[in-house]
């Protein structure tokens, strides 16, 4: 997946402010537990901004991976780089 070099620097600079963060460490964790955020939080929030946008609600959180996906293809402007994945392309496939 590409990562836009703006949001390479600032994944970086929360790393070093974070005080060098083990490699396992959460990006975004719960501020509060400091675990993984709650997910009917996070789609509780998605869905009401979605309301407030007019926009279908129907629409699913994964969807903006793939809007982004598209958008950073059709550009020309964006910078990216690649992102290693803990899944390679042929990974979607179970195992034989």
């Amino acid at each position: 997946m590409p990562m836009v070099d703006q949001v390479a620097g600032e994944l970086q600079r929360l790393h070093v402010a974070a005080g060098e963060p083990p490699d396992d460490a959460l990006v975004f964790a719960d501020p509060y537990t400091e675990g993984p955020l709650d997910k009917a939080a996070i789609l509780k929030r998605f869905r009401a901004a979605l309301k407030a946008a007019k926009l279908d609600e129907t629409h699913r959180f994964h969807d903006l991976r793939h809007t982004f996906g598209t958008q950073i293809r059709t550009t020309t402007t964006c910078r990216a780089r690649a992102v290693p994945s803990a899944r390679s392309p042929t990974s979607r496939s179970p195992p034989a």
